[in-house]
């Protein structure tokens, strides 16, 4: 450990040398809007699904800006918050999953398990992975650490992440980039935003192929497992008229063709000479389309939003031998959602709020002659109190939820439940740059219909419970001078977990033969408390120099991890039988320096992150992937040091008619071993570099 932090603190010095040696100019800081307070006055939209301040925020939020985002060597959004000290997996070929205060999906699913809800612009669009879409065309991205179910229902019990794609502004841009790296990679990327007269306008293309099998840090190759070919389309347009009001449309389009995974061919010990069961390839299609009208009195007192979404997420999985050959499928599922959402605030000196109603329809589409179908109805309410030159504020509010699960089939069970959350919190900013804050909130997720239903391998279960999970946050943020810090506290009570147990009842129809019938139970749940740390200075600033010189650091420890299951029956005891709540890293933690400099407008980024103490079931030994995980099969984990590299230079500059840059990547810069989540590991040592122009 002491010679790779040598080795990355050489590597840190060498790079700003060689960027000094060559240069000298400014770009605008990619970690914070400024350092002198006014940070505070950043505008933020997740927090309260309406624009606001950042100082009237009453929880922990992370916001990562476009420049933030620029400057990274990230490849995709789940890589970006990696190296923002996420805990993310690292599985390029079957999606990046990602876990916020222990909660999250630590296994493949659809969007309706998981536990941390994805938006594509404040809109679900029923996705899982955090691959979902190009950071091309990303103007920023929040994230909401903690219960966020008061703003947006069922999901968002461990948070929620917003990613907010440009819209077209008075200044004419554009990009294009093509690129090539390891693992026969090649990338195209072009975009354009603007504006003409009541016309806005954004547009963003993102072209992605690779097609060999990539190789884990320690040099295995993980056979089978390829992105394929992947384009991707962010549309945004819309028209202003009488001032105040606009008309938007949204498209969002993700094309993934022959994309192949194979079962965990790596445990976390020792490779496997072949993959458990052969490969399966896959191609999807996820698109979705908004309409939204928003509009405003002339006093900006009152802000009305009414949006409607319609897509359809189809994912086609076809089994390939060895030779490419099929041996089963194809198979189909495809789920289509419907969304609804209009939105009501006042903006008063004193007192501020916001009402909304909240409709999504789930459809899978899946089978031909039913249609399951889930439907949920929220209303909610917040309120905020503007003291003290709007430096107190105290905000409440709550949510009511009905949420309708139909099986769409005679003999099968549906399910009615209503579910609701309150929400309180208070900020106070007795300086300039420093914030004190506290929050209450609670959150939940509703049984799906194959969970109360069942599966050809599970029986089902009209008992279940929705899962709550109820959080309480204290913390401070400081924005003073050229630094900025936060820290959080947070303790959290998950209730009522949904999880899969084996019953000990031979499935005569299963598969393998002699596999047992499995049952989602509601189990005690968990106990999860800790600590969120932020911290970055910028040097330049500090000593009045030209150039940027920021280093920067992200921590989250969870001392607190109790695993409450083994306490709720015979049946959950035999499933895991120790205290720690699995999938769920005791420390995860990022670090780096940013450097970048005026004349020669050189640009250069290293980061460290890395997860510590994790347990998880390895099926790694297991003798085939079915197998059933018993305790002795769960082990304790780190994931390595993973370094990633990035320097950007301007070879060409033609003033108003934009600018040619140079970009050199290198990620996992000393092929380390990757494995966020234990059997998932993500590529070593891989290079990209590439040609693009801005202007």
């Amino acid at each position: 450990m002491l010679k790779q932090a040598f080795y990355i603190s050489i590597t840190m010095v060498l790079a700003i040398v060689i960027s000094v040696s060559t240069s000298f100019a400014q770009v605008p800081d990619p970690l914070a809007t400024a350092a002198s307070g006014s940070i505070l006055d950043t505008i933020v939209v997740t927090s309260s699904r309406t624009s606001e301040e950042l100082r009237e925020v009453t929880s922990n939020i992370t916001i990562l800006d476009e420049e933030t985002i620029k400057n990274s060597s990230a490849q995709d959004i789940g890589q970006l918050l990696a190296q923002q000290g996420f805990q993310v997996s690292g599985y390029p070929a079957g999606g990046k999953l990602l876990v916020i205060r222990g909660m999250g999906q630590a296994s493949m699913g659809n969007a309706l398990t998981n536990r941390v809800l994805i938006l594509l612009n404040g809109r679900n669009i029923f996705v899982n992975s955090m691959d979902f879409t190009s950071l091309a065309n990303v103007e920023k991205i929040e994230i909401i650490r903690g219960p966020a179910s008061l703003q947006y229902g069922p999901m968002a019990m461990g948070g929620v992440v917003n990613v907010i794609t440009k819209k077209g502004s008075d200044k004419f841009k554009g990009y294009a980039e093509v690129g090539f790296g390891s693992f026969a990679l090649n990338k195209q990327k072009v975009g354009f935003s603007g504006k003409v007269n009541n016309f806005d306008f954004s547009f963003g293309f993102y072209r992605t192929e690779q097609t060999e099998d990539y190789k884990t840090g320690k040099g295995w190759k993980w056979k089978g497992n390829t992105v394929g070919t992947s384009n991707n389309i962010n549309l945004n347009i819309g028209y202003t008229f009488l001032e105040k009001h606009r008309f938007g449309i949204d498209y969002y389009l993700l094309d993934i063709n022959d994309a192949t995974g194979s079962s965990a061919d790596v445990s976390y010990f020792h490779p496997r000479p072949k993959p458990y069961a052969g490969l399966t390839n896959h191609d999807d299609r996820l698109s979705n389309i908004a309409f939204s009208y928003e509009g405003n009195t002339s006093d900006k007192l009152f802000n009305w939003s009414v949006v409607y979404g319609t897509g359809r997420n189809k994912d086609i999985s076809t089994g390939l031998n060895a030779d490419k050959s099929i041996s089963w499928g194809p198979s189909y599922v495809t789920w289509d959602i419907n969304t609804f959402t209009s939105l009501l605030s006042y903006n008063g000196d004193f007192i501020s709020g916001v009402i909304g109603i909240d409709y999504t329809k789930y459809e899978d589409k899946s089978a031909i002659h039913i249609t399951p179908s889930a439907e949920d109805t929220g209303f909610f309410a917040s309120l905020k109190l503007h003291l003290l030159e709007n430096n107190l504020i105290f905000s409440a509010g709550g949510r009511y939820d009905t949420y309708d699960l139909k099986s769409g089939q005679a003999g099968r069970h549906n399910m009615k439940q209503n579910n609701f959350v309150p929400s309180v919190g208070v900020a106070y900013t007795p300086l300039d740059w420093l914030k004190l804050r506290a929050n209450y909130s609670e959150g939940f997720r509703m049984p799906t219909l194959s969970e109360i239903n069942g599966t050809s391998s599970y029986y089902g279960n009209t008992d279940l419970d929705p899962e709550k999970s109820k959080t309480f946050e204290v913390g401070f943020d400081i924005f003073w001078e050229y630094i900025t810090a936060s820290l959080t506290y947070f303790h959290s009570i998950w209730d009522n977990k949904i999880l899969g147990i084996d019953t000990g009842i031979n499935n005569p129809n299963g598969w393998p033969p002699g596999s047992n019938w499995w049952q989602y139970v509601n189990l005690n749940g968990a106990e999860i408390a800790g600590f969120e740390f932020a911290f970055s200075a910028d040097l330049g600033q500090a000593f009045n120099k030209d150039f940027v010189l920021k280093p920067y650091v992200s921590l989250t420890y969870l001392p607190t991890r109790e695993n409450k299951d083994k306490k709720g029956g015979p049946a959950s005891a035999n499933y895991l039988g120790f205290d720690t709540l699995p999938n769920v890293a005791k420390i995860t933690y990022s670090f780096g320096v940013l450097f970048s400099e005026p004349n020669f407008h050189i640009t250069s980024t290293i980061n460290a992150h890395s997860s510590k103490d994790t347990i998880g079931g390895n099926y790694g030994d297991l003798p085939n992937m079915w197998t059933p995980l018993m305790p002795k099969n769960y082990v304790e984990y780190s994931n390595d040091l993973i370094v990633d590299f990035m320097i950007q230079k301007r070879i060409l500059d033609w003033e108003e008619k934009g600018h040619l840059n140079l970009r050199l990547e290198i990620n996992n810069l000393f092929d380390a071993y990757d494995q966020a989540f234990i059997n998932y590991p993500g590529p070593g040592r891989n290079f990209y570099a590439a040609v693009a122009y801005e202007f």
